[in-house]
């Protein structure tokens, strides 16, 4: 019988190749898990502030990250207010989590209305000096922020850190959830309803 050779896929045969291809499918895999995750929240969260909490920790598990921050657009209060945070190391502060981005930072995301993405973010001008301490001392390499968006209204601020580069297939993750938190935001009750 006669086997037509192009009718059967090449597999890779170089180990780097395969190495690489294995990596791919791990991140994918860690984003189908990402996407499940957050969609189960928003389905079963009945307020804004328990989805928030929820998506933090779903971050911190299927992404390699260090520390997430959502900010919520209060404008009768104090402009753009912490309200869901979670590092996956507690600091020496009683166990309170670090707030390592502040106002400016998040009001710099807002304002511009586009991501904010900084490879070098102990070293990067874009972030407040405190900011680009805090990266150094906790040995942070990135920085990213997207604003939360509905119908071109800022409505939030979703920040990040990492310790390594983050690839592509996280970033785009990344920005698609920021438009799925900004919906949440707009929708949801920020604190459950009492019967």
């Amino acid at each position: 019988m006669d086997v037509d050779r192009q009718a059967t896929p090449e597999l890779p045969t170089n180990f780097t190749e395969i190495k690489h291809l294995t990596e791919c499918l791990q991140q994918q895999t860690q984003v189908a898990n990402l996407c499940t995750d957050v969609s189960l929240a928003l389905a079963r969260q009945p307020c804004l502030r328990a989805f928030l909490h929820h998506c933090v920790d779903a971050l911190l598990v299927h992404i390699p990250l260090a520390w997430v921050g959502i900010w919520l657009y209060e404008p009768g209060r104090h402009g753009f207010v912490p309200l869901a945070r979670a590092s996956r190391a507690l600091n020496s502060h009683n166990g309170e989590y670090d707030l390592p981005v502040g106002a400016q930072t998040v009001a710099k995301i807002a304002a511009s209305r586009q991501r904010l993405l900084s490879q070098e973010a102990q070293r990067d001008v874009l972030l407040h000096p405190e900011e680009r301490a805090w990266a150094q001392r906790e040995g942070m390499s990135v920085f990213v922020g997207y604003p939360l968006l509905v119908e071109n209204r800022v409505v939030g601020v979703l920040a990040l850190f990492a310790r390594e580069l983050l690839p592509a297939v996280y970033l785009d993750t990344l920005g698609s959830l920021a438009l799925i938190i900004g919906l949440a935001i707009e929708r949801l009750p920020v604190q459950e309803e009492l019967p």
